[in-house]
């Protein structure tokens, strides 16, 4: 599951320093991605339960604009709905428009697609825009793992480390209204553990506080191994602001 970061401190001061938690890390959990490359100096502390050999990773990425294409290739057929809904399960409350698919009637039944190649213990960028939506929920689900519910309109990206091989699915609430569009589905692959400054692996097992050698633009926590304990809190400082 993805879980958010709660923003303790932002830079309202000359201090210019931003402070950010992500609360009760369980296992196989990430943390919301946070975007800032504009600070140099990062420095990341850990608390809680780690249970069992719990470890939680410090992963960064790239910026996703100087990613080659080649990293990653988009696994679901026509998310755009150009010219019709094909490739795509629409179920009894689903109607396809133009260019589009609406949930327009009461019901509980799913867009859906599988495209036959999701794995287990691979984690994948699930991206989509909505619109109009005027009454209820929805959530987008992928390798038996569900995303975040969904309120209001906007373009979103669930992060989900698949459990199993079941494929692309979105579930509304019944009375929920609102259009899908611009489905994507990639592996997420432009993630790596970050390092200390003498160039250890922030492959975190016990609690303490590691400053992070890298910038990179985009920085999450990310539980590898725990048990039905592994219960953790990530802070992260950033200063220096660039």
């Amino acid at each position: 599951m993805e879980v958010a970061y709660q923003i303790i401190k932002t830079p309202f001061d000359a201090s210019g320093i931003v402070f950010v938690k992500w609360p009760n890390l369980k296992i196989a959990d990430l943390g919301k991605p946070l975007i800032l490359p504009h600070y140099s100096d990062k420095t990341v502390q850990v608390f809680g339960t780690f249970g069992t050999s719990g470890q939680v990773d410090i992963e960064g990425s790239l910026e996703p604009a100087l990613a080659s294409e080649a990293e990653s290739t988009e696994l679901l057929s026509n998310g755009g709905f150009t010219g019709s809904a094909a490739g795509w399960t629409l179920g009894e409350d689903w109607s396809y428009q133009t260019n589009d698919v609406d949930k327009d009637a009461d019901g509980l039944t799913t867009l859906s697609q599988d495209p036959g190649v999701i794995t287990a213990g691979k984690l994948y960028a699930l991206t989509y825009r909505v619109t109009a939506l005027s009454a209820g929920t929805f959530t987008a689900s992928l390798g038996g793992v569900n995303g975040t519910q969904r309120t209001a309109t906007g373009k979103y990206t669930d992060y989900i480390l698949a459990t199993s091989a079941a494929g692309v699915a979105f579930t509304p609430s019944d009375t929920a209204r609102f259009t899908l569009d611009d489905i994507s589905l990639m592996e997420s692959v432009r993630w790596a553990v970050l390092n200390d400054p003498q160039g250890n692996a922030l492959s975190i097992t016990a609690a303490k506080a590691e400053a992070i050698l890298e910038n990179p633009y985009q920085i999450r926590p990310k539980i590898t191994v725990g048990d039905g304990n592994t219960d953790l809190m990530v802070f992260l400082l950033c200063a220096t602001p660039r």
